[in-house]
């Protein structure tokens, strides 16, 4: 008796973030009094998992063959747009002009598979790739026509974090074979400045690429492993 078996399954996560973020004044013209700050403040918080998992197993019993193929793709993508300013417009403070933008990115892919093939001919193949790409931009500046102030602080800050694991079994009585990628871009813009006719005490302009209070900004996991699998039969 001669038969056959074959089984394929493919799994596909993919996932983005493209989040605009804004605080800002436009050609205004602000006075305060009694020591009076201005605050201009853009928050992006952006996290993103995605996970693709799939199994196959192909067998068979008689004389004859069996194939078996599995993959599994993880795509999670950041690439929002922070920005806090005050552009144009004429500001004439008695306190401080604080002009802030923060962007926190984290992101996430998991890709796994399993594939196996049991026959006199058994075929195993498997291939599993996690990527993730965090290109957020960030960005902190005063261009007005003239400003007037105490302190003036414009500060630019993001921290990003990237994770990436895939992995791969193949068991064939014949052949196995698996393949397992993890591809990270961590390619965040971070920028501050500041321009015009600038009146102050104290000019602060910082931008900041922070590195995450726990882990590395990007971290790639990668697992595959193959064999060759033994049909014992008896009477």
């Amino acid at each position: 008796m001669v038969g056959g078996s074959i089984s394929i399954g493919i799994a596909l996560a993919e996932n983005t973030i493209t989040n605009d973020v804004g605080a800002y004044t436009e050609n205004a013209k602000i006075t305060t009094t009694d020591s009076g700050d201005v605050e201009i403040q853009a928050i992006e918080n952006a996290t993103i998992d995605s996970t693709a998992a799939t199994a196959t197993i192909a067998a068979s019993f008689s004389i004859g063959f069996s194939l078996s193929g599995g993959g599994a793709e993880a795509n999670s993508t950041i690439a929002t747009t922070t920005k806090a300013y005050v552009d144009q417009g004429d500001l004439n403070l008695s306190g401080d002009l604080t002009v802030d933008s923060v962007s926190t990115a984290t992101a996430n892919s998991d890709a796994s598979v399993i594939s196996v093939s049991a026959s006199l001919f058994g075929i195993a193949a498997s291939g599993s790739v996690a990527k993730v790409d965090i290109s957020s931009t960030t960005e902190a500046y005063a261009t007005p026509s003239s400003i007037e102030a105490n302190d003036i602080n414009v500060t630019a800050q993001t921290t990003p974090k990237a994770y990436g694991k895939a992995g791969g079994i193949s068991g064939g009585t014949s052949y196995a074979a698996g393949i397992s990628k993890a591809d990270i871009t961590v390619n965040p813009t971070v920028k501050a400045y500041a321009g015009g006719d600038i009146t102050a005490n104290s000019l602060n302009i910082q931008a900041e690429l922070i590195l995450p209070s726990s882990g590395e900004a990007a971290t790639a996991d990668v697992m595959a492993s193959s064999g060759a699998l033994e049909v014992v039969s008896g009477t």
